[in-house]
């Protein structure tokens, strides 16, 4: 049998939902079920866009094929592709969870909740500069006078933009876009 050694590999935010979304990395299911809230997702993602440091996830790349999440809340995930190696978490689910739940707006009831969680209710402040203070930008309650859907964000097209010129200025709308 032929072992690799664990080595360091470097991804984007960008690339880890890509991979979740082509089968390539996936949730076993031995891990915890989901249990992140909301708020601690947005705080997640506040840290991301702050350039904070959000831990490590530790991948188990593999031939292997063991049992797996098949779906995110009403997301249905999917099968990872033959002839592909297939990456695990073994650590920093919640995390990863949090992320591609945020990043595709998906409904999750929670085990032993009655209530489905929204994740496209997470908002991007606009009202706050992030280069000058600590206050949260990215939250899962609307702050202040301008905002937007995190979903909208991550989803901007020149559709959008045009369809939202009448509440923002141009200024705005390019914080938005970069």
């Amino acid at each position: 049998m032929d072992f690799e050694q664990p080595k360091p590999d470097s991804k984007k935010y960008s690339d880890l939902i890509s991979e979740i979304n082509k089968g390539i990395i996936k949730v076993p299911k031995f891990q915890r079920d989901f249990v992140w809230s909301i708020d601690k997702t947005a705080k997640l993602l506040d840290s991301i866009l702050k350039g904070y440091p959000i831990g490590t996830f530790i991948l188990w790349q593999t031939d292997e094929r063991i049992n797996d999440i098949k779906n995110v809340g009403n997301l249905p995930l999917p099968r990872t592709p033959d002839g592909n190696k297939v990456q695990y978490v073994l650590d920093g689910q919640q995390r990863i969870t949090s992320l591609f739940a945020a990043y595709c707006g998906a409904q999750i009831q929670k085990v032993g909740e009655k209530k489905v969680t929204d994740y496209k209710n997470i908002y991007v402040n606009l009202d706050v500069d992030i280069s000058e203070n600590d206050d949260q930008v990215i939250s899962a309650e609307p702050i202040g006078e301008k905002y937007l859907s995190l979903n909208d964000v991550l989803n901007f097209s020149y559709g959008k933009a045009k369809e939202l010129s009448d509440s923002f200025t141009e200024e705005e709308l390019n914080l938005v876009n970069s």
